[in-house]
């Protein structure tokens, strides 16, 4: 947790890093495109791709849109089935498992 806060992976919420708070998609989107800035494999901060679409874009917090965006660009993230994005939805233990098996297998580490 601390490596994560250090690495500003996870800059917290109001100034609290609230380490057992439960995590929206959008903030696990944040988290995670941060962590991949942070390794040399690109962020979401910067130029901001489309996410046309999504029914729901309107819900997705200012300081997440870059990051969720390039989550969905990458192919890390993807809208719900009722074609929205659901960026304050709690995150799911299996959404975040199933992010990370994407990133392993574009990365070539995980077949």
């Amino acid at each position: 947790m601390e490596f994560a806060a250090g690495q500003g992976w996870v800059t917290g919420h109001d100034g609290d890093f609230r380490p057992d708070d439960p995590i929206s998609r959008e903030e696990m989107a944040v988290m995670v495109m941060g962590a991949l800035a942070s390794l040399g494999q690109g962020g979401g901060g910067g130029a901001t791709p489309s996410l046309t679409g999504f029914a729901d874009t309107n819900q997705i917090s200012q300081w997440a849109w870059g990051h969720m965006a390039a989550a969905i660009q990458r192919g890390l993230l993807q809208g719900m089935g009722d074609g929205t994005l659901a960026p304050r939805h709690l995150t799911t233990r299996a959404q975040a498992a199933v992010l990370a098996r994407r990133h392993w297998s574009r990365s070539g580490c995980w077949g």
